[in-house]
């Protein structure tokens, strides 16, 4: 008994070490392949993977050869399409052409229009200046002050202000300048001085070009022709510094020029342009004058015709 147990464990012992070897031989012939093929050859077969460094490094050089071969073709396929759009184009069609020239027309039109509505708001912040007449009559001094003023002289909403004038230093003002002007054997007489002033939006302002100014009064008739006399404002920028306060004579307008501008004058009027305002007098004269029994007597002529 003891025999056969131990003839058993030899056996045992035998086939252990049998198994061992065939498991080793088995092995060892599905690894030798592999340890002997290429890594170009290891990588087409199925079941071999070739370490993570080398993988990667063939994988990375395989995609940049796709990806070089790709950009030539897009490029390739870009020149072609650029080529082909130039050669193979057809032209604008007339139809196509008159569209294109109508779009410019409109956006043309749209500029226009743009640079029209500015020009447009420009012209609406400057006031408009058409044509007005105004009249003031001072019934105490029975005088009465119009004035013409033609399109482009004076803002629409433009008001005119006459006052009488009663100053001293002014009158005397006057009638230096009268005497100076006046023919040694002419005497100055009565004196009528209006102040007439022009304002906007509570502003005074002057005319930007000349107006025509008509004074009436029954003195008128009773003298050959008045003299008028202006009295240049101290403020104003139209008058020259060595002028300023100072008096002179202003000429009557003429027959000619009345009939020109289309005034009618009537025996008891005067007519005159100015361009700046401020103090006008009518300054009435006599050739001969003397007072009786504290009446005074003018005579017009030498002769003496009693007025």
């Amino acid at each position: 008994m003891k025999k056969w147990i131990e003839i058993l464990k030899k056996r045992k012992t035998a086939m252990t070490i049998a198994a061992i070897l065939v498991v080793f031989v088995t092995t060892y012939s599905l690894i030798m392949p592999a340890l002997t093929m290429e890594k170009s050859t290891a990588s087409e077969q199925a079941g071999i993977v070739l370490d993570q460094e080398a993988a990667n490094g063939t994988d990375a050089e395989a995609a940049t050869v796709e990806k070089d071969a790709e950009g030539v073709a897009a490029e390739d396929v870009a020149e072609a399409s650029q080529e082909t759009d130039k050669t193979d184009a057809p032209p604008k069609s007339e139809i196509q052409t008159e569209q294109d020239n109508a779009a410019k027309n409109v956006a043309d039109d749209a500029q226009l229009s743009e640079d029209t509505s500015a020009v447009a708001e420009e012209d609406a912040d400057e006031p408009s200046m058409p044509a007005q007449d105004f009249e003031i009559a001072l019934d105490k001094e029975k005088i009465t002050v119009s004035v013409k003023a033609e399109e482009g002289a004076l803002p629409q909403g433009t008001e005119m202000k006459v006052e009488a004038v009663a100053d001293e230093a002014v009158l005397d003002k006057i009638t230096e300048e009268a005497e100076k002007e006046a023919d040694k054997n002419t005497t100055i007489g009565e004196i009528q001085a209006v102040d007439i002033s022009f304002w906007y939006e509570g502003q005074e302002i002057e005319p930007e070009k000349g107006v025509y100014v008509t004074i009436s009064s029954d003195l008128i008739k009773d003298t050959e022709e008045p003299m008028i006399v202006h009295v240049n404002d101290e403020d104003s920028d139209k008058v020259a510094s060595n002028k300023k306060g100072k008096a002179e004579v202003v000429k009557a307008m003429t027959e000619k020029q009345l009939e020109k501008k289309d005034i009618s004058l009537e025996e008891d009027e005067i007519v005159f342009e100015a361009d700046q305002f401020s103090v006008y007098a009518l300054v009435y004269t006599v050739d001969f004058a003397y007072e009786v029994d504290g009446e005074m007597y003018q005579f017009s002529l030498p002769g003496g015709e009693k007025i």
